[in-house]
């Protein structure tokens, strides 16, 4: 795993807020966090909201909107990988409570984090203005209304925090809270570990060769790892990461699996923007794998942040390392 790193910076983030009506939530929080979101960051940044299920496309100033960036992201011109898809990773995650309250009464609280990757650290003000036009229009069953409390900046690796928004008003940290990839790398360095806990804490829908992967077997753990964090920096930090991927993933090859205790967890969702059902249930659990797992765990512990398979932005793939 020696060479270049990707060009990676991660800001997660701390929302707080406070029920002023009964808020009644499903048991995956994330797609009504996510949906929700993504109607009023539309409503904040979008000064084309008519254009409907059209979404971007066509929209003359598509390529500098916080909304067509943020939610709608899309592939750039002249991109030199991914180029068969229309659409790229979001650089953002949503991670909702885990187990979250069906119902909160009014004046209880509702915490949740979110993740932003590389140049849409810059854009946590947007997020903070969507959040703060979720709350008069409610979220939930029966649409209950909130206000934002807090926007706390965490550190991702030392957990150290420092408010960002508070009392109606934004104001930058004193500290940088953010964390890169070499951050993480220079943490790992010198660790000779020989086995590793990895705890799929919510769904983790892994796809290799168009199938769903019910056996997390720790190369297609670290292919997928690979598969976002190589685009996430390509389009989200500004630089190509030059890795070899071939021989990480026959590295990954020699670590075997000594326990595993592991279950699929499915849930659906509806998309108004799409006008259909889509299902996004994943693994849940935990893998130990045993080997020569040291130079893997800052590609492991990056993954921990930004989370991987499919439907990240709701809160799927979000996993835990220890070694």
């Amino acid at each position: 795993m020696n060479g270049s790193q990707p060009a990676l910076q991660f800001g997660s983030y701390r929302f707080a807020l406070r029920a002023v009506d009964t808020i009644r939530l499903p048991a995956n929080a994330g797609s009504t966090l996510r949906g929700a979101f993504g109607v009023a960051f539309k409503r904040t940044a979008c000064f084309q909201r008519s254009r409907g299920r059209d979404g971007c496309d066509g929209c003359s100033v598509r390529d500098s909107c916080p909304y067509g960036y943020i939610f709608e992201t899309r592939l750039p011109a002249g991109s030199e990988v991914l180029r068969s898809l229309r659409e790229i990773p979001h650089p953002f995650v949503l991670e909702p409570p885990v187990d979250p309250p069906p119902v909160i009464e009014p004046g209880g609280r509702l915490e949740f984090g979110a993740v932003l990757v590389g140049r849409a650290i810059a854009y946590l003000p947007y997020f903070a203005m969507a959040f703060l036009e979720m709350g008069g229009g409610g979220i939930g069953r029966g649409r209950g209304r909130f206000q934002l409390e807090e926007v706390r900046a965490v550190h991702p690796l030392d957990g150290r925090s420092e408010r960002v928004y508070g009392e109606g008003s934004l104001y930058p940290a004193s500290a940088d809270l953010t964390a890169t990839y070499g951050d993480m790398a220079r943490l790992c360095e010198g660790i000779e570990a020989e086995r590793v806990i990895v705890r799929f804490v919510t769904p983790t829908r892994l796809v290799s060769d168009g199938r769903l992967v019910l056996e997390p077997h720790f190369p297609l753990l670290v292919r997928a790892a690979l598969r976002r964090l190589s685009a996430l920096s390509y389009f989200h930090g500004g630089h190509r990461w030059d890795a070899d991927y071939r021989g990480v993933v026959a590295e990954a090859k020699r670590i075997g699996v000594i326990s595993r205790h592991v279950r699929w967890v499915d849930w659906e969702r509806y998309s108004s923007r799409q006008d259909a059902h889509m299902k996004l249930g994943g693994l849940v659990g935990e893998v130990c794998y045993e080997g020569d797992v040291g130079p893997f765990l800052p590609l492991l512990m990056a993954a921990g942040v930004a989370h991987i398979g499919k439907a990240c932005t709701f809160g799927n793939g979000r996993i835990s390392v220890e070694w």
